[in-house]
């Protein structure tokens, strides 16, 4: 079977964050903690910490089909509902709850506003056009979400778990 973009995109966060964290790719989640075969949902990864034994679901989507409005709700929605869920993971004895983070990161878009005299128009611009302005909106995400985001923090690779606007962990 031919691996989607999904897939692929996937296979590639999972080996960029098996240096920093043990990875379980498509872990299915159950009705309840007690419960055993009943499942809700499939979280794309979760991640163990190395050093901490946390635990982090992560949600992908195909970073080439996430950017209309409904879209970005939906993956958002999506990834929300799995912090009321249980993962039976490896990394457990028992099902697991755990902070959701998605990727690739929705903060990065940033709002262009335009003053035509009396009429504002507002237009979507990716965070590489010059001219812009920036609205934070890891707390929104959070906010009506509950979920953070895996974000880039710099040129070199380095990358950071937020959640609120508060990096819960990085690479750095």
């Amino acid at each position: 079977m031919k691996k989607t973009y999904e897939d692929i995109f996937e296979d590639k966060v999972g080996k960029k964050l098996s240096k920093y964290f043990d990875v379980e790719h498509q872990v299915y989640s159950i009705e309840n903690k007690n419960a055993t075969k009943q499942r809700k949902g499939r979280i794309d990864l979760v991640l163990r910490c190395k050093k901490t034994d946390e635990l982090y679901g992560v949600e992908l989507k195909n970073p080439k089909n996430h950017l209309s409005g409904k879209k970005q709700h939906d993956f958002l929605f999506q990834a929300s509902a799995y912090t009321e869920l249980y993962f039976k993971t490896k990394f457990r004895t028992t099902p697991a709850k755990m902070p959701i983070v998605i990727a690739p990161a929705l903060s990065t878009i940033k709002w262009q506003a335009k003053d035509f005299g009396n009429n504002f128009d507002g237009q979507i611009k990716t965070q590489s056009n010059s001219n812009y302005y920036c609205i934070n909106n890891y707390t929104y995400i959070y906010a009506a979400y509950n979920v953070g985001e895996i974000i880039k923090t710099d040129d070199s690779g380095n990358f950071a778990l937020i959640f609120n606007n508060k990096k819960v962990w990085s690479s750095i």
